[in-house]
């Protein structure tokens, strides 16, 4: 455990996520945020996984992310906790399946599964596609070479 002084709050922080206010000697109250466990400490909220690593992981910087080796959110005991730069936290995400951010589950897909493995097997000039499903010919390109659309099954 740990006694911090954390937006002009004096808190106690232990390492498997429980922060007690020291004044009250109660435990502060969570609330969960983008799958995340938050804490309001004075005025402000705070991410616990954060809080844990600033308190208990040396390395801790706070332009650095904070990662769940699990991949489990809520799970901040300090032996899940890691520090490590956005690029590693992105591509860690994407290999623990935790950033599925493919296909139609794209916010900003423009096709669905169906068009996009109808376009990979098209024999038309890719201006033709691009005009008949209202998007680029990058687009055709990337789908027809399994750049965009990887899931595409032929």
């Amino acid at each position: 455990m740990k006694t911090i002084t954390y937006n002009n709050v004096e808190i106690i922080v232990y390492e498997n996520g429980i922060i007690i206010d020291n004044k009250t000697q109660k435990p502060i109250k969570f609330h969960i945020s983008n799958g995340y466990l938050r804490c309001r400490i004075g005025s402000k909220n705070e991410y616990l996984h954060r809080l844990i690593a600033m308190c208990f992981l040396e390395n801790f910087n706070s332009c650095l992310s904070v990662n769940h080796k699990d991949g489990n959110k809520l799970n901040n005991d300090i032996n899940n906790l890691e520090i490590i730069s956005l690029s590693e936290n992105t591509k860690h995400a994407h290999k623990t399946g935790l950033n599925n951010n493919k296909g139609e589950l794209n916010k900003s897909a423009l096709l669905t599964q169906k068009q996009a493995e109808e376009i990979f097997i098209l024999n038309k000039p890719y201006k033709e596609i691009a005009k008949e499903y209202n998007i680029s010919i990058t687009m055709i390109s990337l789908i027809k070479n399994k750049k965009n659309w990887l899931c595409i099954h032929n």
